[in-house]
């Protein structure tokens, strides 16, 4: 993984409008990977693969090198750019006639250094946890964004890991509430009691590899890890041992994984390696395989026989699969932005509104990119709506009335109120 080389970086311009012309090189991918608007950060070969745009996971746990930087050193360490995300043909135009502007909760600035990866909203309480770079695992109140719980860094005044991703395990007869598992940089994973501060278990070398992504099943009784090693990881969760591991398949690192709401037996995965793989946990064999995921973020959901992937690239990032037909060809496919704006339409989060579709019958998605939150209903393509962010937009969760959405951002946590009925 990224263990020796020091990161680079590349300035860019903090003006949106100028924004598409300075994206067109993927050592953009993820606008300010360490929050600032001026110091856009990519990676050399050594830390990652020099064919791949870079991800601001990677970036993130380098944080306590760059801080003591100057601005000329960052930009006398500047090196080439990535080379672009696989081409696609351009998708449907999103139709923004009616879309309603999101309304914000609460916003909580972060320093650069301390900036989100991925947030959750818990399940029955009014909070959102955030995983963020400087390997802290930090929980808000979702009403008001005072940080009232944090799990400090597991290796605090160091060159320490980052928490790249996180989950709440779901509620269950018997089992503790607000129980968050974390993965980080340096191959470890733990678990927390959110409300409480504490470390429940952990694992800290036993993984061997990285894991970018990660989920929990309906039960609360397995793990899922995308991990640096292109395999996904079955873990038990009440040892945090593995189980299994799914191996044949992917030829990169997994960026995103999970496990469907419906079966346990479901997982769909994706990554750097332009391919999105639903997989049956028994066989563990691949069940459907399409071309053209091109996923750098949180960015697969699953809901019944739909699998959304949403990618990092200027076109047809937005891509819908029903996976019980033969045809490997999207079901719907979209623009996050209209044409014109593309170098801004880079998605790294999606995820589908659940409560939304229940109550329209229609597919609702939520995704996120660049500066920008949007809501689309994708039956009819039209964007039902949307959010400019301060900065980048990381990660995402919906509440589970899909009536408040949080957001990870590059510098800091906000959270926003989704009227249902304005959104239908």
């Amino acid at each position: 993984m990224f263990f020796t080389a020091t990161p680079t970086y590349a300035s860019s311009s903090s003006d949106d409008d100028d924004d598409s012309s300075a994206s067109a090189s993927p050592s953009r991918a993820f606008g300010d990977p360490l929050g600032g608007e001026s110091n856009d950060v990519i990676l050399p070969g050594d830390l990652m693969d020099p064919n791949q745009p870079p991800n601001p996971l990677d970036n993130a746990w380098r944080f306590g090198k760059l801080g003591g930087m100057s601005e000329r050193e960052r930009v006398a360490l500047a090196a080439s750019a990535a080379p672009p995300a696989p081409e696609a043909e351009a998708g449907t135009q999103p139709d923004d006639t009616d879309c309603v502007e999101l309304k914000c909760r609460f916003h909580k600035e972060l320093p650069k250094q301390k900036g989100v990866t991925n947030v959750r909203l818990a399940y029955g309480a009014p909070h959102a946890t955030a995983a963020c770079f400087d390997g802290a695992v930090r929980t808000f109140d979702s009403n008001t964004g005072t940080c009232i719980f944090t799990q400090p860094s597991l290796d605090a005044g160091t060159d320490g890991a980052a928490c790249l991703d996180l989950r709440y395990r779901p509620p269950a007869p018997g089992a503790a509430n607000h129980v968050v598992y974390a993965c980080y940089s340096d191959a470890s994973l733990h678990a927390y009691h959110a409300t409480s501060e504490r470390r429940l278990k952990s694992t800290s070398t036993g993984l061997g590899t990285a894991a970018y992504s990660l989920d929990i099943d309906a039960s609360g009784g397995q793990l899922a890890l995308g991990c640096e090693d292109a395999c996904v990881r079955l873990l038990d969760e009440s040892t945090l041992k593995q189980k299994s591991a799914l191996t044949f398949g992917h030829t990169n690192r997994i960026n995103a994984v999970r496990f469907s709401p419906e079966d346990a037996n479901v997982i769909a995965s994706a990554g750097w390696d332009n391919t999105l793989r639903v997989w049956d946990t028994r066989s563990g064999k691949p069940t459907f395989t399409a071309i053209g995921a091109y996923v750098c973020g949180d960015a697969v959901d699953v809901s019944g026989p739909y699998v959304l992937a949403a990618s990092w690239r200027t076109c047809r990032q937005l891509q819908v699969y029903d996976v019980r037909g033969t045809s490997d060809e999207a079901l719907h496919a979209f623009e996050f932005v209209p044409s014109g704006r593309a170098e801004l339409g880079r998605v790294y989060c999606a995820s589908f509104a659940r409560h939304l579709t229940q109550k329209s019958g229609r597919l609702h998605v939520g995704a996120g990119g660049g500066r920008r939150f949007r809501i689309f209903d994708l039956s009819t393509g039209r964007v039902k709506a949307s959010y400019d962010a301060r900065d980048t937009v990381h990660g995402m969760s919906f509440a589970e009335d899909d009536s408040v959405v949080a957001l990870g951002l590059a510098e800091g946590v906000c959270a926003l109120n989704v009227n249902v009925a304005d959104v239908l």
